[in-house]
């Protein structure tokens, strides 16, 4: 499919429409002022919930009324300064519930809103037993380029309905909330926007799918990268808001490359935290806490010393060498023998292969920053 846009040709290949694009591909402003019908731009499909009084060769029917009527919904004209006041009153004067009530035969439909930001509208649809965010986009009528503007910053109305399903695909599984359906706009003159994303809802209070923090090696060298730090962007550890997120110039294309790589990196972090953090000793009395951090210290130090002198501390029998040290002590000495020793083994397997030079670099690199005495022993 050739278009031009600002005088230049560009090429987009569909394998069959845009949404299998935006699926495999970090949409960008390629996709202003091409020519889609209306139905093209709509993304995705509505949560099977949603369907299930519904017959299914009325499906495709279903489907095209929703997004018909979320795109009528999405043109709201809410001044900046009475947001709230007026949405709650356009719920009502809209009628989205009933409307919505009537096409999926059902009656279990609640709409209420939830927040907005600089370039949209959160709003919480709850259908039965499930939560799910309608985001609609914000039409500034004082910028008559906005679409342009933000589409060069990663943000608005193109970018992040054509953006959330590569994303979600491409990132650590589970840590992006999941889109459904979405429409994006891509005409530069559009005085109004149609667009929206349904996505999942995450709530604050409901913290049973709680995402803990990424670890940094992990986040280096994903596909894409988050640079909007909004407190709000990112719920129990899950990310509600794509915008700015941009291409990773680190990013590991081979999975598996990647999997042997965070192996290395997981252990090494793991022994920092453990040495360097208070994760073992959170439960602790303090008393027991210092004997733990000494013990570790300790056991540290020895293995350190093992291998100095040149004794082969994954094939003999360790406990000939620590009969005059604290049982305590002794127990993370073994402690630190199996983590590094999966590190060890691993590196081994990849040398037999010759393929641990791919690695060595960006191991080496961790290993002086964040690595142990011990760990600087078997990698440097």
């Amino acid at each position: 499919m050739l278009f031009i846009t600002n005088m230049e040709l560009h090429t987009i290949r569909l394998s069959k429409n845009i949404y299998h694009y935006c699926q495999r591909n970090f949409a960008g402003k390629e996709l202003l002022d091409v020519k889609f019908n209306n139905e093209k731009r709509r993304l995705g499909a509505l949560p099977y919930d949603w369907l299930k009084h519904i017959n299914k060769k009325d499906y495709a029917a279903i489907t095209k009324q929703i997004d018909h009527l979320f795109q009528k919904f999405a043109q709201i004209k809410a001044s900046i300064d009475n947001g709230k006041d007026y949405l709650q009153k356009y719920y009502n004067d809209f009628e989205l519930s009933k409307k919505l009530s009537q096409i999926l035969k059902r009656k279990d439909i609640k709409i209420e809103y939830i927040d907005e930001g600089s370039y949209k509208y959160c709003h919480k649809i709850t259908i039965g037993k499930y939560k799910y965010a309608l985001l609609t986009f914000k039409r500034d009528t004082y910028f008559k380029n906005q679409l342009e503007r933000d589409t060069k910053i990663g943000n608005g109305a193109l970018l992040e309905p054509c953006r959330i399903f590569n994303l979600y695909k491409e990132y650590s599984h589970g840590r992006i909330a999941k889109p459904f359906m979405t429409r994006f706009v891509n005409n530069p003159k559009a005085t109004e926007y149609d667009g929206y994303m349904l996505m999942k809802y995450i709530d604050k209070k409901d913290t049973t799918n709680f995402k803990y923090k990424l670890p940094t090696f992990q986040k280096n060298f994903y596909k894409y990268k988050m640079t909007d730090f909004q407190p709000d962007n990112m719920i129990n550890g899950i990310i509600v808001d794509i915008g700015m997120i941009i291409k990773n110039e680190h990013a590991l294309k081979s999975d598996k490359f990647r999997h042997n790589l965070f192996k290395f990196l997981r252990i090494i972090e793991k022994n920092h935290e453990e040495n360097f953090t208070t994760i073992p000793f959170r439960n602790l009395d303090s008393n027991l806490a210092n004997d733990t951090k000494k013990a570790i210290l300790h056991a540290e130090e020895f293995v350190d010393i093992l291998m100095k002198k040149g004794i082969d501390i994954y094939n003999v029998d360790i406990r000939k060498y620590t009969e005059n040290i604290s049982p305590l002590e002794q127990k993370y000495v073994i402690s630190k023998i199996r983590k590094l020793k999966k590190a060890h083994n691993l590196k081994y397997q990849l040398e037999q292969r010759g393929e641990y030079h791919k690695y060595k670099n960006i191991v080496e690199n961790y290993v002086r920053t964040f690595g142990s005495w011990t760990l600087k022993q078997e990698f440097l």
